[in-house]
């Protein structure tokens, strides 16, 4: 690799922008204590003022419609927030108990804190009119398609009471499940608020934030206002989270040829242990022991119309928690570290024995350390997955540098190494450079085996605008060569390099009372070989955007995708697409209903050409919130290809979804997938019992329907089954 990229990288850092100084809102401290009884009728909340709101939604900086008190304030153990939403109570929207549920339909009230004060990463606490809490960790100053994570809980409590003036809510955030710097007891955040009213979809918010960012405007750490407190020291509690899990269960291995049908049998009843506790006030650990993730949902049912892999998110919480300190992101989803390689194989769960993660920051620098170890399973081995991550934060407009180390080693002494650096850098205003620096070390390629640095780089570099308003834009160049392969990373594609990505214009229109928005997009890329600098593939889309006051909105996108397949590959068991160059274009259609409604849809259609056939795809996603206790939720994907010369190609995927809620502790969720390429169809059905944070019960059954047996007899119906038990209970030691 040539120095220039890192004698750029270099300069950047050196001329980064100095520390600014803001001004900085002392948070009250409560003198009496509060009757915590989600009434807010305590005397010394009169004391305390008023946050003062101003209209983020539907129109930015107008004067609220509607009257709400949301005030602040703390004492030695809690942060305090009270809200009192005044409303015609026959309006407001409370439809589910769900937790965790950030969709549009639910009234709700919000605190965001940016609990390290860096710009960049916060923590989200909302309470609904039916007393439901959502606690969600966000990432990346709200950049990015999926900027929060669902999955972080926190351990917190909040009351709700409703009344002729409209609903009203109490809620603290003990300090000893926040982490935070302290310098002698005094500490500095940021703090956003908001009240969302979901009929109007009407959202009032402190500070005042434009929606110049986008959606996610309204969560961005960097625009949230400074706040403090003194006199609070950062315990640092055991929670000790001891398990049992008892299931019954069985699968079918398949031979190579086909011909030979094992059924092994999964009966198991197991312990295990997990334990946060906090090293210092920064940093936190995460130690687990015979890890199982029984009770995480299943992955979607898909349908591959490329030659290249799928990508599936992470969503087992123990590798989500803080998971933007441990990014080392390239273009799209392409990644150094990847937690999926992690305990998973092929889409098969492999059994680990634990490991221990620490995550937080020391001095100025976030860091993140994991080491995971996997057992012998079904021929592979035991395995030990390690990754170090460091970043420095070098300004306030969320510039970083940073670097990163992975490693992969089996007990039988293959060893995959790979390391890097990276960095972002504001260059003014919203324009940002972002640079990544990549390079592996396989034991097991041995082309140029002597050789630790050559044809083994990856570098990824992009200066971007991430407004939403006005003229904005993305220029980046990205290079993977032949023999780059990191063992817990995950690439698209191989030996090319890359340009592209886009330039868009958007706007919010004047004097309309409905249109909310409207933007047109120029997407392209071209790829090119490594080994002979010819072109592999071109991709160009032009597209327009407009989004309605209630959040509705409609997307055409045309889109034109040349490609120069070097190596057949098969799209079914019948249809093989041939080595060739193909010119693909189509046209797509996207609408999106109305957010704020009880019952919600989006409908997707593409048609063109496929690869010398015709494609015509169409989908749908409906919701329909049909009470407190019960939502169903669907998705429908149809994909119809013809080839002059193949057989047609015949593609559906069906997912149902059923969630009922008795209360905000008793939960059951069931999810059926068909998909008829594969020819299977998957259940999963969840139980969960939540008495308080940290305590959980899990009934879990899971069954993979095989649908081949008109081909072979022997196939039994019933690929694999499970029935689980899982109870957890979290012990609080130094609360």
């Amino acid at each position: 690799m040539t120095s220039k990229p890192l004698l750029l990288l270099s300069i950047l850092c050196l001329s980064s922008h100095a520390w600014s100084t803001e001004i900085v809102t002392q948070i009250p401290r409560l003198e009496v204590p509060i009757v915590f009884d989600g009434t807010v009728s305590d005397g010394e909340w009169d004391y305390i003022d008023t946050l003062k709101l101003v209209s983020h939604w539907p129109s930015f900086a107008d004067q609220p419609n509607s009257r709400t008190w949301l005030r602040v304030a703390y004492d030695e153990k809690f942060f305090y927030f009270s809200a009192v939403c005044f409303d015609d109570p026959s309006l407001i929207q409370a439809p589910y108990f769900e937790r965790d549920n950030l969709g549009m339909t639910m009234d709700q009230i919000a605190i965001i804190l940016d609990t390290y004060n860096d710009n960049e990463n916060g923590v989200i606490f909302a309470v609904t009119p039916t007393g439901s809490r959502i606690d969600l960790s966000l990432k990346n100053d709200a950049q990015g398609a999926e900027p929060i994570d669902i999955s972080w809980n926190s351990y917190w409590e909040a009351l709700v009471t409703t009344h002729a003036e409209g609903w009203s809510v109490e809620g603290r955030i003990p300090f000893s499940s926040l982490r935070f710097q302290s310098s002698d007891g005094n500490v500095t955040m940021g703090l956003i608020a908001y009240r969302y009213i979901a009929r109007e979809r009407q959202m009032d918010i402190y500070p005042s934030i434009p929606t110049d960012w986008g959606f996610w405007s309204f969560i961005k750490p960097s625009q949230a206002q400074e706040i403090s407190f003194e006199a609070v020291n950062n315990k640092r509690p055991w929670f000790t989270t001891p398990y049992i899990l008892g299931g019954l269960g069985y699968h079918h291995t398949t031979s190579d040829d086909n011909e030979d049908r094992q059924k092994i049998e999964d009966d198991k009843v197991t312990v295990g242990l997990d334990i946060q506790h906090a090293l210092t006030d920064n940093l936190n650990m995460d130690l687990t022991a015979n890890t199982d993730f029984a009770q995480v949902e299943a992955d979607d049912q898909v349908v591959n119309l490329s030659r290249f892999s799928l990508f599936f998110p992470e969503k087992r919480r123990f590798f989500l928690e803080r998971s933007s300190i441990m990014e080392f992101a390239f273009e799209g989803n392409n990644r150094l570290f990847y937690s999926r390689r992690i305990g998973i194989n092929e889409g098969q769960i492999v059994p680990l024995y634990g490991g221990v993660r620490l995550i937080g920051r020391m001095r100025n620098y976030d860091v993140g350390l994991m080491t995971m170890q996997s057992r012998e399973y079904d021929g592979l081995p035991s395995e030990n997955f390690g990754v170090l991550r460091l970043r420095r934060k070098i300004s306030t407009n969320n510039s970083y540098i940073g670097g990163i180390l992975t490693t992969r080693t089996d007990l039988k002494g293959a060893t995959n190494l790979a390391y890097g650096l990276d960095g972002i850098i504001n260059l003014f205003g919203n324009d940002y450079l972002k640079v990544n620096l990549a390079r592996n070390y396989d034991s097991q390629d041995t082309s140029e085996y002597d050789s630790f640095i050559s044809d083994r780089n990856r570098v990824y570099v992009v200066w971007e605008n991430l407004s939403r308003v006005g003229l904005n834009y993305a220029f980046s160049y990205s290079q993977v060569d032949q023999h780059f392969n990191p063992g817990l990373g995950f690439e698209l594609r191989k030996n090319f390099k890359a340009v592209g990505d886009r330039i868009s214009y958007g706007w919010f229109p004047k004097n309309t009372t409905r249109l909310r928005y409207v933007k047109f997009d120029l997407f392209g890329s071209v790829y090119l070989s490594n080994t002979t600098d010819k072109i592999e593939s071109v991709a160009t889309a032009p597209a327009f955007y407009m989004e309605w006051n209630k959040n509705s909105s409609i997307q055409l996108t045309f889109s034109r995708f040349l490609d120069n397949v070097p190596d057949a590959f098969d799209l079914s068991d019948s249809i093989q697409i041939g080595a060739g160059k193909y010119v693909n274009t189509e046209i797509t259609a996207e609408f999106e209903t109305p957010t704020v409604n009880f019952l919600t849809a989006k409908f997707g259609v593409t048609a063109g050409t496929f690869y010398g056939g015709n494609r015509f795809s169409a989908s749908i996603t409906p919701t329909y919130i049909i009470s407190k206790h019960l939502t169903l939720s669907g998705f429908y994907q149809f994909n119809h290809i013809t080839f002059p010369d193949e057989d047609n190609y015949t593609a559906h995927i069906g997912r149902l979804k059923v969630a009922t809620s008795f209360n905000v502790k008793l939960s059951i969720n069931a999810f059926v997938q068909l998909n008829s390429l594969s020819r299977v169809s998957a259940i999963n059905f969840r139980l969960r019992y939540n008495p308080k944070d940290g305590n959980d019960l899990y009934l879990v059954y899971n069954e993979i329907l095989n649908h081949k047996g008109k081909d072979d007899p022997l196939i039994p119906l019933s690929d694999a089954r499970g029935i689980i038990v899982k109870y957890s209970h979290t012990f609080h030691v130094g609360r």
